[in-house]
């Protein structure tokens, strides 16, 4: 499995990211949120963000080269009924920490929510 990593350039704001689990959920928040949007094949695969290619960059370096300085950690809600989640999640805010970025939580239906608002709004300005 590896990681998504949603960013348009032209369109999209470098300066902070979510790193979410699911790639569908991934590409229809980078569409609607215009930011860096990551995710992860599974809520134990966060180390995959500091492997690094041929080049010797990891996911972490090349987000700083971007400008990015903040994460939003967006997992499932389940993650306050199953430890396993949870423990994870404290392992991806250490790793974040280590490397310098400014993070902040986003339970997953609140990002879901914030996604949809985010295209109400989009709709509503379109119809004006």
């Amino acid at each position: 499995s590896h990681i998504g990593f949603y960013f348009h350039p032209s369109t999209d704001d470098p300066g902070v990211c979510y790193i979410t689990e699911g790639e569908k959920k991934a590409i229809v928040a980078n569409y609607f949120l215009r930011c860096i949007v990551i995710s992860l094949p599974g809520v134990n695969s966060h180390a995959k963000l500091t492997k690094t290619d041929k080049s010797g960059r990891s996911v972490l370096d090349f987000l700083k080269t971007l400008g990015c300085k903040s994460a939003v950690v967006a997992y499932d809600a389940d993650k306050n009924v199953n430890e396993h989640v949870h423990r994870h999640e404290k392992k991806l805010v250490a790793l974040l920490k280590n490397h310098s970025f400014h993070f902040s939580f986003l339970l997953d239906i609140f990002f879901i929510s914030y996604v949809y608002r985010q295209l109400e709004s989009r709709v509503r300005k379109r119809i004006r």
